[in-house]
């Protein structure tokens, strides 16, 4: 077993395929928890790695289940630190719960005696468990096993040191790794086979729907969740007055972070080159998201979470791997600065504005 991922089955689990089936499990065994609790960005990306190992196992567990409905979408519950907003066009019935709102630091105890939080057992018991805190040598593994999961599935979520994988394909092999000899091992390592730097999993239709529509906003974000994975806001206004120089509507968008952090006077000079809109939750910040035809931003969790909705994207990356985290979507480029070299890494303004160029460009002829 992988040292970063472990499984436990339960009852309902060893009865696929066997004599004990019950006749109402189908719809249990289809519905997971899924327990996170980085930032944005990072929430995102692990959406789309158990949407893909949906699409692999699935198949799998209906094997030999009694299902007159063998499409039956799963309930899926999310219990995160980040919140992505509305996650219903994903085509599952999908409902977020605040990690801090149901007792998750019990998960990271020791005493073998204490209660669980009646919140956290109830997200638990009798369902699948999608466990991103720790991998299975750590308290909540053990935890989530005590307090009755159907199944647990541990994956470290830390990236492995030197590997040039993107995220998601680390976790599938975690994953393929912690499934032992059952058939949802075949399944993932079949479909690791065919992955590829995108992080192998489905995308919605969103990109095209938008892609005609040039009267859009081309939306800049000139933010991230820490200062030094910012390209230089110098660098995003000489951007943005090219790229409305060429006839196209700009907008920035900056969340409350970057009005905390930034002075006045950075604000001021993005209202001097074009509108700014300061989103003051997520579902500001999904609203402008789409009514807009792109997105041009950092590595952050609104370039994520454009992509994950299905908009054009350029993510410019600087200290971080864009090999490892670059956002997934159906129209997604990345471009990969120095973070030693200069403080724009390297990136030349011109050449964002002709990758941004060419990734609408693509979009015209599709």
């Amino acid at each position: 077993m992988d040292s970063q991922c472990g499984i436990r089955r339960g009852k309902a689990w060893r009865r696929f395929g066997g004599r004990r089936r019950r006749e109402n499990r189908r719809i249990v065994m289809n519905d997971w928890t899924i327990l996170h609790a980085g930032a944005l960005g990072d929430l995102i990306l692990s959406l789309h790695f158990f949407e893909h190992l949906c699409e692999i196992v699935e198949p799998q567990s209906q094997r030999g289940t009694p299902c007159t409905q063998p499409s039956h979408p799963a309930d899926v519950i999310v219990v995160s630190r980040a919140d992505p907003g509305d996650l219903c066009h994903r085509g599952r019935d999908w409902r977020r719960v605040s990690i801090e709102s149901v007792g998750a630091h019990w998960l990271y105890g020791d005493t073998a005696s204490d209660a669980p939080p009646a919140a956290l057992v109830k997200l638990v018991r009798e369902r699948r468990v999608l466990n991103l805190l720790t991998g299975p040598d750590e308290a909540p593994h053990r935890r989530l096993r005590r307090i009755g999961a159907d199944m647990v599935l541990s994956v470290d979520p830390r990236p492995a040191s030197q590997s040039a994988e993107h995220i998601t394909t680390q976790w599938l092999r975690r994953a393929a790794a912690a499934c032992d000899a059952r058939p949802w091992r075949t399944a993932i390592e079949t479909a690791l086979a065919g992955v590829g730097d995108s992080g192998g999993s489905m995308h919605p239709p969103a990109a095209r729907r938008v892609a005609a529509d040039c009267e859009r906003n081309l939306l800049i974000h000139p933010g991230a969740g820490a200062a030094d994975k910012c390209w230089p806001l110098e660098c995003f206004l000489r951007a943005a007055d090219r790229l409305a120089s060429a006839g196209h509507p700009i907008r920035f968008i900056v969340g409350e972070v970057e009005r905390e952090r930034w002075p006045p006077a950075a604000l001021a000079r993005m209202q001097a080159v074009a509108p700014v809109t300061v989103a003051a939750d997520i579902r500001a910040l999904r609203a402008e998201l789409e009514r807009s035809a792109a997105l041009l931003g950092n590595d952050s969790g609104p370039a994520h979470l454009a992509a994950w909705l299905g908009l054009p994207v350029l993510a410019l990356f600087g200290p971080t791997d864009a090999r490892v985290w670059r956002p997934i979507g159906p129209y997604v480029r990345v471009l990969q600065g120095e973070a030693r070299a200069r403080s724009d890494w390297g990136l030349k303004v011109d050449t964002a504005v002709y990758e941004l160029f060419g990734l609408l460009e693509a979009l015209r002829a599709t």
